[in-house]
């Protein structure tokens, strides 16, 4: 497992080696706004697969996926609503849940974010593909701001990890969860549920 220490100089050739290794259907952790991930490409099933064993992760609990455009998240989970927060969250600590209009695993429903992180959207741009993203640890840890805290047992089952230092936010994204009622939040974060029900508001 390679461990590949983050400068801006670098950046482009770190993001294409990063890009080459999840191509290859293998796993790697990275720094994102809010916390290190553990990822592999979304639509890569053996790749997801060893995702979730490598966190030891129940298959039932869909992850987030990473995309690059607003473009892509809609084509995953439609217009309307996700546009309107995307315009206004996104890149940023902001997860969306909606069901989705194109499969991904076995799931139905699925959750989307663009991070607002630079050196992951030079990885996501090179992949061209939704990347599947949980935190790097073991599922009930604590998720990791920094690399010295990613969980050793998932590091193991990685090939690369990059080293950015601290994480921007240093805390999880906002998980809502949209359907044909009002905006549901899964899991507390930076952007509030206030925050979101104002932008779907003022439509």
């Amino acid at each position: 497992m390679d461990i590949l220490k983050f400068s801006k100089s670098e950046s482009a050739s770190i993001a294409k080696k990063t890009a080459h290794v999840l191509l290859r259907g293998e796993l790697v952790v990275l720094p994102t706004d809010t916390v290190y991930g553990v990822m592999a490409i979304a639509t890569d099933e053996a790749a997801v697969a060893k995702l979730y064993a490598a966190k030891k992760r129940d298959l039932k609990k869909p992850s987030a996926v990473l995309v690059y455009t607003l473009g892509t998240a809609t084509d995953y989970l439609g217009n309307g609503s996700v546009t309107k927060l995307g315009q206004r969250f996104w890149p940023g600590p902001l997860t969306i849940v909606k069901e989705s209009t194109k499969k991904i695993g076995g799931w139905s429903k699925i959750g989307v974010r663009i991070p607002d992180d630079d050196f992951l959207l030079k990885v996501l741009a090179q992949v061209k593909k939704p990347v599947m993203a949980t935190s790097a640890n073991i599922s009930g840890e604590p998720a990791p701001i920094n690399l010295d805290s990613v969980s050793s047992k998932v590091l193991e089952k990685t090939s690369l990890a990059v080293d950015k230092g601290r994480t921007a936010l240093a805390e999880e994204s906002t998980v809502v969860e949209l359907s044909d009622s009002a905006p549901n939040i899964l899991r507390e974060g930076p952007i509030s549920l206030k925050q979101i029900k104002k932008v779907l508001a003022d439509g």
